[in-house]
C-alpha cells in the first residue's frame, strides 16, 4: 500500500510538471502559497503528512523595491479530527524573493507550531524553518495569461522545544529533541491574474536526540502539497 501511495505520488508530480512546462513562457513565487500578482491573497490547501490534511491561509504581499515580501499564515488540520480541531498545525513566517529574474532564488522563514493528542497525552512542538527555493520563471504572460514558476525547494526545520502533557499532570519538556531536513519541488501557476495554483512534493530526513518522547518518524517518506484560491484586491502599481 505504501508503495502503491509513492507511485502514485509521483506519477501525479510528474503530470504536473509536465503540464506546467508546456505553458507559456514567468517570476517569484511564495514558500506557503503560489505567485498571486496581488496584495491580499486566501487560499486553502489539500496536504499529505502521513495522513491527510486540510488547510486555510492568507497572504499579504508588500512590495519594497525591486521585490516584495509575503507574510503569511497557515492553519492545518488533519481529516481525521477536523471537527474537534484538537489536531491542528499553524504556519506563520515570510517568504521573499532576492530578485526579479528569469532565474532567481528566494527565502523564507517560518515558524511551525504543531499539536496533537497521543495516547491522552497533549504533545506540541515549535519548529522554525529556513527555506531556500533557487527558481525559474517558465511563463510570463503580461496580457493575463498564466504566470508561473518552478523551484528547488531545501529546507531546514529544527524543533526548537517540544512539551508532552496528560490531563492536569506536569508537563514535560525538551529542547531541540529533533532536526528535519526536507528537499524537493515546488510548480506553482497563476491563472488571468485570478486563479492560482501550486504544488509542492518534497522528502524528509530527521535527526532525533536519544531521549525525547516526540515519535521517530521514518526518514525519506513523502510529503506534498496542493494550494489553490484567488486574489483579493490587486495593486499593480
Amino acid at each position: 500500500m505504501r508503495k502503491r501511495k509513492r507511485f502514485t505520488f509521483t506519477i501525479f508530480t510528474i503530470f504536473v510538471l509536465t503540464l506546467l512546462l508546456t505553458g507559456k513562457s514567468q517570476q517569484a513565487q511564495s514558500y506557503y502559497g503560489y505567485q498571486t500578482i496581488g496584495k491580499h491573497t486566501f487560499l486553502f490547501s489539500l496536504i499529505w503528512q502521513g495522513e491527510p490534511k486540510i488547510g486555510f491561509g492568507y497572504i499579504n504581499r508588500i512590495y519594497s523595491g525591486n521585490t516584495f515580501n509575503d507574510l503569511q499564515i497557515e492553519l492545518r488540520f488533519p481529516l481525521r479530527s477536523i471537527y474537534r480541531f484538537s489536531d491542528y498545525e499553524a504556519i506563520a513566517g515570510i517568504y521573499k524573493p532576492l530578485s526579479y529574474s528569469r532565474a532567481f532564488a528566494g527565502i523564507g522563514g517560518h515558524f511551525r507550531w504543531e499539536s496533537n493528542m497521543h495516547g491522552g497525552q497533549r504533545v506540541s512542538k515549535l519548529s522554525l524553518a529556513v527555506t531556500a527555493i533557487p527558481s525559474y520563471v517558465y511563463a510570463a504572460d503580461i496580457n493575463d495569461g498564466i504566470y508561473g514558476t518552478v523551484g528547488l525547494r531545501l529546507t531546514y526545520a529544527p524543533v526548537i522545544f517540544a512539551t508532552s502533557k496528560s490531563g492536569g499532570g506536569k508537563a514535560d519538556w525538551n529542547f531541540f529533541p529533533q532536526h528535519k531536513f526536507e528537499g524537493g519541488l515546488h510548480f506553482d501557476m497563476h491563472i488571468e491574474r485570478t486563479l492560482g495554483l501550486a504544488i509542492n512534493g518534497i522528502t524528509s530526513y530527521y535527526l532525533n536526540r536519544k531521549n525525547t518522547f516526540l515519535e521517530k518518524v521514518k526518514n525519506w517518506e513523502i510529503e506534498g502539497d496542493f494550494y489553490f484560491g484567488t486574489t483579493y484586491y490587486l495593486d499593480r502599481n
